[in-house]
């Protein structure tokens, strides 16, 4: 047949040819990756281009979830994910115990960036569009994600992912480091991170 004669860089090249045809709308890859995604029906909610340049969407289950009334949403970020270095942050809708992709954000990396007002705008375009009834946001404890997420829904409840955490604490405990004794004193925990209760 003489497929068997190919060599890995070769399927990789007409893969990759065959990926361009597919998804290349555009030279400008920010343009390009707009357009295939209203050629997808996805809805452009936000976008930035003043200091750094961001634009948000949201997914078709945007539209079927929002009739639930979302109350628990889960917020994350990944880096690296793409030829652009642009930051992917990522909204899923709990229903049932059930996560669903609702929106995506994509940021310029770099350094002091206006984050936390970039992720304002972007929660503020998804209340506008029915999301006003959100009592839970998960996070990884990023302040930017939090403090967005409080500007934006005032009477949230901030809970932070259990894999972040036993992620942590496996980490501190397999650290190398010489343990240090500290006493936990809720109190000035609550006096440095007023979301976190004093109790």
């Amino acid at each position: 047949m003489g497929y068997e004669l190919l060599t890995k860089g070769q399927v990789y090249y007409w893969w990759t040819c065959e990926a361009v045809l597919e998804y290349k709308r555009d030279n400008d890859k920010i343009i390009s990756a707009q357009q295939l995604l209203q050629k997808k029906d996805y809805l452009i909610i936000f976008q930035t281009k003043e200091l750094i340049e961001s634009f948000a969407f949201i997914t078709p289950f945007f539209f079927q979830l929002s009739q639930y009334a979302l109350k628990i949403i889960i917020t994350d970020a990944t880096y690296n994910t793409n030829s652009i270095k642009y930051e992917l942050y990522g909204i899923m809708g709990v229903i049932d115990g059930t996560a669903f992709p609702i929106s995506y954000l994509l940021v310029s990396a770099g350094k002091n960036r206006p984050i936390t007002k970039i992720l304002i705008g972007w929660f503020a375009a998804l209340k506008e569009r029915s999301m006003n009834n959100v009592k839970t946001f998960l996070t990884d404890k990023d302040m930017a994600q939090i403090n967005a997420a409080i500007s934006i829904w005032p009477n949230v409840h901030i809970q932070l992912y259990l894999w972040h955490i036993k992620q942590a604490v496996e980490q501190h405990l397999s650290s190398k480091k010489q343990i240090i004794q500290t006493r936990y004193n809720a109190q000035e925990v609550y006096n440095q991170c007023s979301i976190i209760n004093s109790y």
